[in-house]
């Protein structure tokens, strides 16, 4: 359960698209007749009203383009969603994502480190 919640916030905090915008779609949101499955149309209506409801707050959607598709998370293309194949697709989005920004920060402050090194001795 932990890696579950850890997933859908680092999904959360990087802006990534199951998902419209910057809110993770829990399963318990897309299982809307609460018989542990999410079916094609269930996972559209939801992804759809997720969308709706980022542009009428005035929010970019960023990655929808690229957001996964209902056979995408599917993994067994058994024509339904289960906790665990969405979990799964989190899993491996987390991990996509983490790769993309493996480094980025390094970049920025390359050679920075040794300009402010002895900053405040120069008076003493």
């Amino acid at each position: 359960m932990k890696t579950f919640k850890l997933t859908a916030l680092f999904i959360l905090l990087s802006g990534s698209f199951l998902y419209a915008g910057n809110n993770s779609m829990q399963f318990s949101d897309m299982d809307k007749d609460k018989n542990g499955f999410v079916s094609d149309s269930e996972f559209t209506q939801v992804k759809a009203n997720k969308m709706q409801t980022q542009l009428d707050q005035g929010k970019q959607l960023k990655n929808a383009g690229t957001s996964p598709t209902f056979s995408d998370i599917d993994t067994n293309k058994d024509g339904k969603v289960s906790k665990e194949e969405l979990t799964l697709k989190q899993n491996s989005q987390m991990q996509k994502n983490m790769q993309s920004k493996k480094g980025k920060g390094q970049k920025m402050n390359k050679g920075k480190q040794g300009q402010r090194m002895g900053k405040g001795s120069r008076n003493q």
